[in-house]
């Protein structure tokens, strides 16, 4: 799920269409959460823009990025995480 938390850094709302129009941009086919009053944020104790956890099924942090990451250590993550990727002798998602 991304949480849209940019009024931590920006102190102002997006707009609902800004928002639908970065996730259609950047090809996100990934739930978009508004977080108008930053509630999720802080209790994720996110404190710039982007930050980026990756959590267990059971909602603990595997790993956390509080700035942009290089995508080949993200998917790296993903995969460790998920016991590889689909197809490819991997596991099932947790």
């Amino acid at each position: 799920v991304i949480v849209d938390s940019s009024a931590l850094v920006t102190q102002q709302l997006p707009t609902r269409d800004t928002l639908i129009n970065a996730s259609y941009d950047w090809q996100l086919d990934i739930p978009l959460l508004e977080d108008d009053d930053n509630r999720v944020a802080r209790n994720w104790e996110v404190t710039q823009v982007p930050t980026l956890l990756l959590l267990a099924s059971d909602g603990t942090v595997v790993q956390r990025w509080d700035r942009l990451t290089d995508p080949a250590l993200l998917a790296k993550s993903i995969e460790q995480l998920c016991g590889g990727p689909p197809g490819r002798g991997g596991g099932s998602a947790p």
